[in-house]
C-alpha cells in the first residue's frame, strides 16, 4: 500500500519532470538520473551495514532522489545530488531509524544542507539561457519591488529560472490536482500553506506581491509534494492546518527579508516538520469522558 502510495505521488510528479527536462534540456534529466541513483545506492548501502538488511523494492529513496533533483537549479555540479543524498541517508533517515521513521523530510534536508553548505546556492546558477540572452533569478527582480521582469504567464508555463522541476506552476498543480482526487495527499495542507503565505505577503509588500513571489522558487512544488510526506507531517486535521499556515507564514517571511536565498522554502518546511509531533499531541482526539 505505501509503496502504491508513493508510486502515484511519482506519476503526479512526471509533468513537473517533463516541463523541466524541456524548458532546461537533457542536462536536467541527468541532473534527476544522478540525484535518484545515489539515493537509492546510499540506501541499500547503509541498510547492508546497519541493519544487515536490504529490500531493493523501497522504493521511498527513488522518491526522494527524484524530489532533490527536482529542486535543483540545471547547471549545478554533479556532485551536489551525490552529497545531498549521502547526508539524507545518514543523518535523516539512518539516525532516525529507517524509512518511515523519519522526523524530517529528507529531500527537503538535503537540499536545505546544501543550501547552507555551498553558501545557500549562488544566484547564478538559478539562470536560464532564452535566445542567447541570460535570464537571472526572479527573485534577484522582487527583492526590490520590480515584479514586472517577469510575466505571471512566463511562471505558470516554467519558463523561467530555477529548479528544475519547480518553476512550471501548470505541470505542478496538474499533479497535485491528481493526488487530491485520488485522496493521495490532504488538500488542506497545499491550501493553507498558500494562505499562510498570502498573508504575510500582503503586510510586508501588499497584494500585488502575492503572485509574483508564490510562483518563484519552490514554495509550490513544496507545499505539493514535500510538505504532504505522511511521515513528516501531522495526522490530525487540525494539526495539518496550524502546520500548513507555519509552514506557508515563514517561507513568505524568508523570501521577502532574503534570509536563506533560494533554500528558506526548505528550512521554513524543516521548521513545520519538526513542530508536527507535537501539534499531533496538541489536537489528538479526545475520548468521551476523557480527563
Amino acid at each position: 500500500h505505501t509503496s502504491l502510495l508513493m508510486g502515484m505521488v511519482m506519476l503526479a510528479m512526471l509533468p513537473a519532470v517533463v516541463a523541466g527536462v524541456i524548458n532546461f534540456g537533457a542536462r536536467a534529466l541527468l541532473v534527476l538520473v544522478i540525484s535518484v541513483a545515489s539515493f537509492y545506492l546510499f540506501e541499500i548501502l547503509a541498510n547492508y551495514l546497519v541493519y544487515k538488511h536490504v529490500d531493493f523494492t523501497d522504493i521511498s529513496s527513488i522518491l526522494s532522489g527524484l524530489m532533490l533533483g527536482m529542486t535543483l537549479p540545471v547547471d549545478v555540479p554533479l556532485y551536489y545530488p551525490v552529497i545531498g543524498s549521502l547526508f539524507a541517508v545518514l543523518f535523516i533517515k539512518l539516525l532516525f531509524g529507517g524509512t518511515g521513521k523519519n522526523l524530517f523530510n529528507p529531500a527537503a534536508s538535503a537540499r536545505a544542507f546544501l543550501g547552507v553548505v555551498f553558501a545557500g546556492f549562488s544566484l547564478t546558477l538559478f539562470s536560464l539561457v532564452k535566445d542567447g540572452s541570460v535570464m537571472v533569478s526572479p527573485i534577484t527582480y522582487f527583492a526590490n519591488g520590480d515584479y514586472s521582469a517577469y510575466t505571471l504567464t512566463s511562471m505558470f508555463l516554467g519558463s523561467v529560472p530555477g529548479g528544475i522541476g519547480t518553476t512550471s506552476i501548470i505541470a505542478i498543480l496538474v499533479g497535485g490536482l491528481g493526488l487530491i482526487v485520488s485522496d493521495v495527499i490532504d488538500y488542506k495542507i497545499p491550501l493553507f500553506s498558500a494562505i499562510g503565505f498570502a498573508v504575510i505577503a500582503i503586510i510586508f509588500k501588499g497584494a500585488i506581491s502575492i503572485l509574483p513571489l508564490m510562483m518563484t522558487g519552490s514554495f509550490i512544488f513544496v507545499s505539493v509534494f514535500m510538505a504532504t510526506d505522511y511521515v513528516t507531517s501531522p495526522s490530525t486535521e487540525w494539526g495539518a492546518v496550524i502546520y500548513a499556515l507555519l509552514f506557508g507564514m515563514l517561507a513568505a517571511l524568508f523570501r521577502i527579508f532574503g534570509i536563506l536565498g533560494e533554500s528558506g522554502v526548505f528550512i521554513a518546511l524543516l521548521v513545520a516538520n519538526s513542530l508536527a509531533p507535537l501539534l499531533d499531541k496538541i489536537f489528538q482526539p479526545r475520548p468521551v469522558g476523557w480527563r
